[in-house]
């Protein structure tokens, strides 16, 4: 039968051309958009998210002459006040000051970026502080070691949780004791995490990070809220802060990491929508045109097809017949894309992956669209068929 089938893709070229040509556009499009998605949902699920659900980050701020916001003030005294209020609070679970850690607030490029020594070698790394609470309050996945705590080691050098891609990029095969050098100081190893990422779609990359004392000069804080509590602590909050504030002049900016995550994710949300919604009209578009084109050229092909019954065919392998041939057009459309595949990406899981999902999805795109025409075919009484040719 498979014989049978390649000799009248020959014989019918010009016929099976167009059917051809439209699915080796399909897939290699299907192909694009897959390995898109394929991809950033790769980089929302490597290490490095914080939990940021009930959390909020909340930062004071001061007007000016005019009511211009003096970006130039701080008081660190009073935050403090305000975060041991908090930690008191029934619908608090934990409560912690950290500097350039908090993920979505600005781009990553933003953030302190610097080099330091390892092992004779300098690596360009991103610093952020925390307090020791922040383990509690972001829940970083935590691989070896312990956090940071706010005091020196025994050997007078300064505590420092590292990522994973930091210790894969020094080439440790264990990070615990490790020396750091910059700015100055010696740090040592004593915790390792997943990854750190500012973005939920970003690569995370290699990160320091040291106790809040070694860069504490913002105004902002931390909280983890008790889920369900969420509205009632930012009432809570407001009424706290200006025990404390002076009304005015002070003003308050609470951030629901969560739904900044959301926002943060829109952009690519939609770039990804913008890549599917066509590709789904491509391929809804490209199934009519094919189903067509089946049911079509099946309609011609009525006398063959009564002549096969009358030789002996069955009404099952005629049904066979046309699945079959839907198949190996759509096996033969897949190859040059699978060629420009292996000449363009690597093989790479999550490559392979898409590779897979988008043959599976033409297979059954080829499928359905054969089955009708191959149902019809198998239902053709010889006479009826003969009488009408």
């Amino acid at each position: 039968m498979l014989k049978h089938i390649f000799v009248l893709f020959f014989n019918q070229r010009k016929k099976y051309t167009g059917i051809l040509v439209g699915q080796m556009l399909v897939f290699v499009v299907l192909l694009y958009c897959l390995m898109a998605v394929f991809e950033a949902i790769q980089r929302y699920y490597m290490p490095g998210m914080l939990e940021t659900d009930n959390v909020v980050y909340f930062s004071n701020f001061r007007r000016g002459a005019r009511g211009v916001i003096d970006g130039n003030y701080s008081d660190d005294e009073k935050i403090n006040s305000l975060c041991k209020r908090l930690e008191a609070c029934s619908m608090v679970e934990a409560v912690a000051r950290t500097r350039f850690f908090v993920p979505y607030l600005e781009e990553e490029r933003n953030y302190f970026w610097s080099s330091v020594k390892v092992g004779g070698n300098e690596i360009d790394v991103g610093i952020k502080c925390a307090e020791e609470k922040a383990m509690l309050v972001f829940r970083p996945v935590l691989e070896e070691g312990h956090w940071v705590e706010e005091k020196n080691l025994e050997d007078g050098s300064i505590p420092v949780v590292v990522t994973r891609q930091l210790v894969e990029k020094a080439g440790w095969v264990s990070a615990l004791g490790k020396k750091i050098y910059g700015f100055g100081g010696e740090f040592t190893v004593v915790g390792v995490i997943a990854g750190l990422k500012n973005h939920p779609l970003s690569q995370p990359r290699p990160i320091l990070i040291f106790p809040y004392s070694f860069r504490s000069n913002d105004r902002g804080c931390c909280v983890r809220v008790k889920a369900g509590e969420m509205d009632n602590f930012r009432d809570y909050l407001y009424r706290e802060f200006y025990k404390i504030f002076e009304k005015g002049k002070d003003g308050l900016t609470v951030v629901d990491l969560e739904k900044l995550k959301r926002v943060r994710l829109r952009p690519d949300f939609l770039m990804l929508i913008s890549l599917l919604v066509p590709t789904g009209f491509l391929l809804v578009f490209a199934f009519m045109g094919t189903f067509g084109i089946f049911w079509l050229y099946s309609t011609k092909r009525r006398k063959e097809f009564a002549l096969r019954l009358v030789v002996g065919s069955t009404s099952r392998n005629l049904f066979r017949f046309i699945i079959l041939e839907g198949i190996l057009l759509t096996m033969m459309a897949l190859v040059p894309g699978c060629i420009l595949f292996c000449w363009v990406y690597s093989f790479s899981t999550v490559n392979l992956m898409a590779l897979g999902t988008a043959a599976g999805v033409m297979m059954l795109f080829s499928v359905f669209s054969a089955w009708w025409p191959a149902y019809q075919v198998s239902k053709i009484n010889p006479v009826e068929a003969m009488r009408d040719e």
